[in-house]
């Protein structure tokens, strides 16, 4: 036990990619730096909704901390939400729609717009948590220059009230023996996924900028 969280794993822990992933340190690295991805790129959809939620149902047993599991995840959807609106306030649009052309197009920046026209930009900030692969409000406010001071806010707010509700939902409905029986697995499957979606989304975007580079010269 180091500061509250529990280093050791259960031997009855079903999982399969191995002590360093289970174990405490590892296992919260992990978090912070999927929900930081998932908050800051624009490439691909990455399932942080689901490894939150079942984040907080491995919580049960004791295998991890419930705080230190809502402390990384906050401090990474903060840092990732902070990191996307500064792309938007220091870098123009033409700039980032090099890099991610098959999302910064016309239609999705108007798609959005339209969102926080209807909702508001702060709503939109913190209704984009919720949605999977929705983050593009963030670097809208970024683009559109939001007093940063009232962004901290409204990004800070939003993370917590994100982290909160699927941290707690997965510690709650993660009390049930059904769930208790495959979240470790379920778990592993996540993490695979996130690494083959972020691995995919990152090859594509580089073929994208090959072939544009290609259509120039």
């Amino acid at each position: 036990m180091l500061a509250g969280i529990n280093l050791t794993i259960p031997k009855s822990a079903p999982a399969f990619l191995g002590p360093s992933v289970h174990s405490a340190m590892g296992f919260y690295l992990l978090i912070f730096v999927v929900i930081l991805l998932g908050a800051v790129f624009i490439i691909t959809p990455v399932p942080e909704n689901t490894l939150l939620f079942l984040a907080g149902a491995l919580a049960v047993t004791g295998q991890v901390s419930l705080e230190w599991v809502l402390l990384v995840s906050i401090a990474g959807a903060y840092i990732g939400y902070d990191l996307n609106y500064w792309s938007g306030r220091l870098l123009n649009l033409a700039v980032c729609r090099r890099f991610c052309s098959h999302i910064l197009h016309a239609e999705n920046i108007e798609k959005f717009r339209g969102m926080i026209e209807r909702f508001g930009l702060p709503a939109s900030i913190v209704i984009s948590r919720f949605i999977p692969a929705v983050n593009l409000p963030p670097f809208i406010a970024g683009l559109d220059s939001m007093d940063y001071g009232r962004y901290v806010v409204v990004n800070l707010l939003g993370g917590i009230l994100w982290c909160v509700v699927l941290v707690l939902s997965g510690y709650f409905i993660g009390s049930l023996d059904i769930v208790q029986d495959y979240v470790n697995i379920l778990f592993d499957l996540v993490v695979l996924i996130t690494v083959i979606a972020i691995v995919y989304g990152t090859v594509s975007m580089i073929r994208t900028r090959m072939r544009e580079r290609e259509d120039v010269a």
